[in-house]
């Protein structure tokens, strides 16, 4: 991994700008770049409406491109490679519209989940304590990578 920081924009001790490049241990490549400081519609809440403090936009701030297809999230649109298609440049890629989700305050559902949970209840975890775990070193491996200015291995 690869990763680089910049406190410029707004002068924080905090980055508010930083670059990912990462290769994954099956060899697929990513590359995330990331703002808090950018003017742009295409800002996670601005997309899902999640803070009420901004906003919403709609438009979709992440996208996952691969082989054969693509991605946007949260609208969940996926463009396919047709059959018998190569899947490259020469083809068209038929847009197909995400499923309608509801709209939901997303936070006021996550404080009702642990509510519930808080007083005995049971709910189906989304993200383990392993899970969690390994967040944290991809994390620490980001901010080796930016302090050092060397690409860094997250330990596996």
């Amino acid at each position: 991994m690869l990763a680089l920081s910049a406190t410029a924009a707004r002068g924080h001790a905090v980055e508010d700008t930083t670059a990912l490049s990462l290769r994954f241990a099956n060899g697929a490549l990513g590359t995330f770049a990331m703002s808090d400081a950018g003017a742009s519609p295409w800002a996670f809440e601005a997309a899902t409406g999640e803070n009420p403090a901004i906003a919403v936009r709609g438009d979709d701030p992440l996208r996952f491109v691969g082989t054969r297809g693509a991605l946007s999230f949260p609208s969940l649109d996926t463009w396919h490679a047709g059959p018998g298609s190569a899947g490259d440049w020469q083809d068209p890629l038929p847009r197909q519209a995400g499923p309608h989700v509801p709209k939901v305050d997303a936070i006021d559902v996550q404080l009702h989940r642990f509510a519930a949970i808080a007083d005995g209840g049971q709910d189906d975890l989304l993200a383990t304590g392993a899970a969690a775990l390994r967040t944290m070193a991809v994390l620490d491996a980001v901010q080796q990578a930016v302090q050092t200015g060397t690409s860094r291995k997250v330990p596996a």
